[in-house]
């Protein structure tokens, strides 16, 4: 695919071997960049700078990659200035590598929309992951968060109150959509009471998904929580493969839901069913982990 000046290329999806190939200067007019970092350590750092008018960056890390992605986002942590969208998978996420993503967003003033993960089988932790969740505040316009809960520590991997308690205190009230992706490995500790909490604390949420992880013991308690008592202004409640309108009875308060959407509805997903082009973003990573039972 190539670029010309009369026809500007302003969103691709590539391959980071591909970079050595192309002419880096093709890519200045990008908006929006899907990077997949394959294989051994191609450079990242000529994205930040050469491709200044990006909007949206996704970057997907994958294990055979050596190079250090958080060293070239702390190292480029003025770049990207209009940035409002950033997505990054790395099973390598340590506290080091965390400081690094967290140098980099902490910068980014027009950013409304960030989802994390790092998938449970790696070392990472609620713990590892802290650098980021500390900035979450300090980000005044995001809205729409898509986050990995995982478990407390390497040597403790329960989902503990604490853990609910502290991503309760850094998401922005200002919130209108959240993804949570729960990796946490059982037992775990959360009672029903700590997440009706944690939903309730969720004011300007319209729109809440969660997936859980095979592992995890707490799911019955969790949707049953979720179900019952969803965020107090959502409109649309996803629990797994289970999505649905919420229907609210004005004059009780009580609270009830559409018929759930069909699976081909949930896998082929679309912005028009959704009415929101912000949640059919947030929702594009889920696919994969639906479909294998051992992410």
């Amino acid at each position: 695919m190539t670029a010309s000046e009369s026809s500007p290329l302003h969103s691709l999806g590539i391959y980071s071997t591909a970079l050595r190939r192309r002419n880096m200067q093709c890519l200045s007019t990008l908006v929006d960049l899907a990077l997949a970092l394959v294989t051994g350590s191609d450079p990242l750092g000529p994205v930040f700078t050469h491709c200044s008018q990006l909007r949206f960056l996704t970057l997907l890390v994958g294990e055979e990659y050596t190079g250090d992605v958080a060293a070239t986002l702390r190292a480029h942590s003025d770049a990207l200035p209009l940035l409002t969208a950033f997505r990054l998978s790395d099973p390598y996420m340590d506290k080091a590598s965390a400081e690094g993503v967290a140098s980099f967003l902490r910068k980014k003033a027009l950013l409304e929309r960030l989802e994390m993960s790092h998938h449970w089988e790696s070392t990472c932790s609620s713990e590892n992951i802290a650098p980021v969740l500390d900035i979450l505040p300090d980000l005044p316009r995001l809205r729409i968060l898509g986050w990995e809960l995982s478990g407390h520590s390497r040597t403790d991997p329960n989902l503990t109150p604490d853990n609910l308690l502290n991503l309760s205190a850094r998401i922005p009230r200002q919130l209108t959509a959240l993804s949570l992706w729960v990796t946490a490995r059982s037992p775990t500790t959360v009672t029903e009471e700590d997440w009706i909490q944690f939903f309730r604390d969720l004011r300007a949420c319209r729109f809440i998904h969660i997936l859980t992880h095979h592992g995890f013991l707490g799911t019955r308690t969790l949707q049953a929580a979720l179900l019952d008592h969803p965020p107090p202004v959502s409109e649309l409640v996803g629990f797994n493969e289970d999505i649905a309108w919420v229907e609210r009875d004005r004059e009780t308060g009580g609270v009830g839901y559409s018929e759930p959407w069909s699976l081909s509805k949930v896998y082929n997903r679309t912005v028009e069913e959704f009415g929101c082009e912000e949640w059919e973003w947030l929702l594009r990573p889920i696919d994969m982990r639906l479909m294998d039972p051992h992410l």
